[in-house]
């Protein structure tokens, strides 16, 4: 028997880009450069749908003018609020009787010299 190749080669013909189509008879020619004998007649464009209409909102009529103590069909703005009062603030508590506390150096065993003994007595 005869020793077969290792690797078998590829066709050549796989080397080029194979249209995907059985229609198409050779990889060199492509589907624009058809022979005039194998004309296909250009297939009819699908038909474009049109976009649906979109209904325009129609400007609302203007409310007939009220009479003075006419009452309105349709219910209205709800009546304004009474102003607010304003929030009072929290009342501070009085001072406590107790007297404030002086924070007062404390003394060290050496008060430090103040400079007017310095200068010679007058």
């Amino acid at each position: 028997s005869p020793a077969k190749p290792a690797a078998p080669t590829p066709p050549p013909a796989a080397a080029t880009p194979v249209h995907p189509s059985p229609r198409a008879r050779s990889p060199e020619k492509s589907s624009t450069q058809l022979p005039s004998s194998a004309k296909i007649p250009p297939r009819p464009a699908p038909p474009v749908k049109k976009p649906l209409p979109i209904p325009t909102p129609k400007p609302r009529p203007a409310p007939p003018p009220f009479k003075a103590g006419q009452k309105s069909a349709k219910p209205g703005p709800p009546p304004p609020l009474p102003p607010r009062p304003m929030p009072q603030p929290v009342p501070v508590p009085p001072p406590s009787p107790k007297p404030p506390i002086i924070v007062t150096p404390k003394k060290t065993s050496e008060p430090p010299k103040p400079q007017a003994a310095a200068q010679p007595p007058p």
